[in-house]
């Protein structure tokens, strides 16, 4: 496969890292726990994201997608209880797995903050015409599914 225009991988990479200083600023942590409107550490919101985007999920898999041990996350977790943000609730068939789900709280709180990064975007391209708006949006999304299927890719490549 030949590769790609140097000047165009340079130009995607640099956008990734902005997008990684951006999200790392404190400005930026400052602004979205702000919008989340309770007392949330970053490792706690990336925990939220992950239960509400796939729970019921094990806390061993809020884990593993963290990339912590169980005792880590555990520690991330319980303040998520301790705000009623998310619901453990434990299974049927084996009392030793908990099941975690965010609660309408928990739900409320994530809309709060992806409100806040959608009025962002609306203010960044809000001189952009839709046909731009509407390429980009569908550009970003075909980009963010080549990234999740490239582990499969590489290894069907080996």
């Amino acid at each position: 496969m030949a590769r790609a225009n140097e000047d165009e991988l340079r130009a995607i990479d640099s956008f990734i890292e902005f997008i990684e200083t951006v999200a790392r600023s404190p400005f930026q942590r400052e602004r979205v726990l702000d919008a989340a409107a309770t007392k949330l550490s970053g490792a706690g919101l990336n925990a939220l994201r992950i239960i509400a985007r796939s729970g019921p999920i094990a806390g061993t898999e809020v884990a593993r997608q963290l990339g912590v041990d169980q005792s880590t996350a555990s520690r991330q977790i319980r303040p998520l209880e301790d705000a009623g943000l998310v619901a453990r609730n434990a299974d049927e068939a084996d009392r030793r797995v908990a099941w975690l789900e965010a609660t309408d709280e928990g739900r409320a709180v994530l809309e709060r903050i992806h409100g806040q990064r959608r009025d962002d975007v609306e203010l960044v391209l809000g001189d952009w015409s839709a046909e731009d708006r509407a390429d980009l949006a569908r550009l970003l999304e075909r980009f963010k599914q080549s990234m999740l299927d490239a582990p499969s890719r590489r290894a069907e490549a080996s």
